[in-house]
């Protein structure tokens, strides 16, 4: 996903800093796809998951994308609960069995 490190056109990875201590509070990895004018988050490591998320939607929805999608790990309660809590529905469901 990284062709050209972090120049990669179309891939955008942050640290996230806190404002008043500048101490790093986590990592924020998405990609604007122009072709549908949306967005996808890969990964999100964070331990303001909900202001992140609201600033980041802010700053997409300014700049004219009309949806973000992500994935969740099944076994991720955390996450999956913060999505919803959010907005987020369930657009698809991956399966796995362990052989």
């Amino acid at each position: 996903m990284f062709k050209d490190g972090l120049a990669t056109e179309g891939q955008c990875l942050y640290n996230i800093i806190k404002t008043n201590s500048n101490e790093k509070v986590g990592l924020l990895w998405y990609s604007i796809i122009p072709e549908i004018n949306s967005a996808y988050l890969y990964h999100i490591l964070i331990d303001y998951g909900t202001k992140t998320i609201e600033m980041l939607q802010d700053n997409l929805r300014e700049r004219g994308v009309n949806s973000i999608g992500l994935s969740v790990f099944g076994k991720n309660d955390g996450a999956y609960r913060l999505y919803k809590k959010m907005g987020y529905s369930n657009t698809r469901i991956s399966m796995e069995k362990t052989l």
